[in-house]
């Protein structure tokens, strides 16, 4: 149990994430009375980052970006948990998870090191996105009430405007600005 810690409550104990990087992570339960049991981490790329609430279960956001290696998937839990058997894999993502959001009682929009996805409790994955985020580390991603995808990450941001039949990509850089170049840890405009 090492790293960065992500708990949730449910109804019999407290699921513990761990997020090591590149020394490992992996899922734990721990029962009302303080008993402890590793659910996953068995396998290189089950850090966890993190937990959303649904109406099916607990999703789970598992993986890992490291160099020569990028994985990702969410697993699914009951509210009860009673063994590793409980846990089951909702679906594989394209990348590392970066950051996560909640859009309703079943369904979430993911930033991965690969793009933008929306996946649903019952597994069904919409990539809305596909680019490589691996350098920018997205932190943030949000939907708006008409749709509009945004998410923030280092030096940018992007803007999936919906459109007949799915969306359209837009970096909000300054009007003014044609080219850009990036220069240690800032982004100057050259005009």
């Amino acid at each position: 149990m090492v790293g960065n810690l992500s708990s949730l409550r449910v109804q019999n104990g407290w699921l513990l994430g761990f997020d090591g990087g590149e020394y490992g992570g992996g899922l734990w339960f721990a029962n009302l009375d303080g008993k402890t049991q590793k659910l996953s981490g068995e396998s290189v790329g089950e850090n966890v980052h993190g937990f959303i609430e649904t109406s099916q279960g607990v999703l789970v956001f598992v993986g890992l970006a490291h160099p020569g290696f990028d994985s990702g998937k969410v697993l699914v839990l009951p509210y009860v948990v009673n063994s590793k058997t409980d846990v089951k894999i909702l679906t594989e993502l394209d990348g590392a998870p970066r950051t996560f959001t909640k859009l309703s009682p079943d369904a979430v929009l993911v930033a991965t090191t690969q793009g933008i996805s929306r996946i649903t409790s019952s597994g069904v994955k919409a990539t809305l996105l596909y680019r490589s985020f691996g350098g920018l580390y997205p932190n943030s991603v949000v939907s708006t009430p008409d749709g509009t995808i945004y998410a923030g990450m280092w030096l940018f941001v992007v803007r999936l405007a919906r459109r007949p039949g799915g969306y359209r990509e837009e970096w909000l850089i300054p009007d003014s600005c044609r080219h850009f170049s990036v220069s240690g840890y800032d982004c100057n405009c050259a005009k």
